[in-house]
Order: structure tokens, then C-alpha cells, then sequence
């Protein structure tokens, strides 16, 4: 993990708190573990907030309901 964080901080992208956060996500439904934990650091000290990580996954769900009704109803 401390690997990974060098590497984004040493990307050439803004080193704020909540990039860095935003930018350490993976894409689909699993926002992976270092992203889990610099939000639980960087949400406990307060130099970032939250992610929408539960609303993200809401979403996909209720797309997922939405796709799987049949085409007639």
C-alpha cells in the first residue's frame, strides 16, 4: 500500500487529500483496500470527506433490478 500511495503522490496530480483519495479508487464495486484506507485516515483527521461509495453501489443495484425486469412490464 505505501507503495501505491508513493506512486500517486508522485503522479503529477494535485497532492490534496481528497485527489489523492478519489484518485487511489478502482473501478467496479469494490473500491479496494487502500482506497478503504486512506478514506478511514483521511476522514478521522478531517482533511477530506467521505466518498460516495454507498450511493455508487445503491446505483448499481437498482440498475441492475432495472435491467433484469422484463421487456413487456
Amino acid at each position: 500500500m505505501i507503495t501505491s500511495v508513493g506512486r500517486l503522490l508522485r503522479d503529477g496530480q494535485p497532492n490534496l487529500p481528497q485527489s489523492v483519495l478519489e484518485r487511489s479508487r478502482r473501478a467496479g464495486r469494490s473500491m479496494g483496500s487502500l482506497a478503504r484506507a486512506l478514506e478511514t485516515f483521511f476522514t478521522s483527521r478531517g482533511p477530506a470527506m467521505a466518498t460516495d461509495q454507498a450511493e455508487r453501489l445503491a446505483a448499481g443495484r437498482r440498475q441492475r433490478r432495472v435491467l433484469a425486469v422484463p421487456g413487456p412490464l
